[in-house]
This record gives C-alpha cells, structure tokens and sequence, in this order.
C-alpha cells in the first residue's frame, strides 16, 4: 500500500524528532521559539543552581528531554512530565526568593 491510500491527501505531521516536527508544523519562527523556551529553563536553572543545588537535577532533566528530542518526537506523556519538571524547578526558584 502507498501512503496517499492510507492517509489520503493529507500530509504526515511527524518528521523523525521533535524539531523536525515543530520546523515543519509550527515554521522556523515556531521551532525557535520553541528552542528559546527549552533554553531558558536550561540556563534559568543552571544560573541558580548555585544558590540551589537541586535546580541541577532539574536542568539535566530538561537538557536531557530536549537531546534526545532531536531523535526521537514527543508524546503527551513527555511533554506533561517534562512540564511538570519545569514547574517544580520553577517553584523551588519563587519559595528561595
């Protein structure tokens, strides 16, 4: 069978990894902010581990969501638990201050 018979006319929406997918879908404008949103809670965390160690754990956790992004495209579940991630690092940050 070719993929026109089974998908019809419309196009496929997932590349092989998650920018891939947000180049395609959302357009470069999309990807980068995308990429600018992952970034800051990466630097955010890392900046302030310093002062809080455990923010470490959370930005490996986020750097390492986005990695292995490039590979391989996100599911509900992930985007849900790495967001959940991000809150948590983002609360410890407000209770410190």
């Amino acid at each position: 069978e070719s993929v026109r018979s089974v998908f019809g006319d419309n196009r496929l929406l997932n590349g092989h990894g998650e920018w891939i997918t947000h180049l395609a879908n959302l357009g470069l404008l999309g990807a980068i902010s995308y990429a600018v949103y992952m970034i800051t809670y990466i630097k955010r965390f890392l900046k302030n581990g310093k002062t809080i160690p455990v923010l470490y754990v959370f930005a490996v956790s986020v750097l390492s969501y986005t990695v292995n992004n490039f590979f391989s495209f996100q599911t509900v579940v992930n985007l849900t638990g790495i967001s959940i991630v991000m809150g948590v690092g983002e609360s410890f940050l407000r209770n410190e201050k």
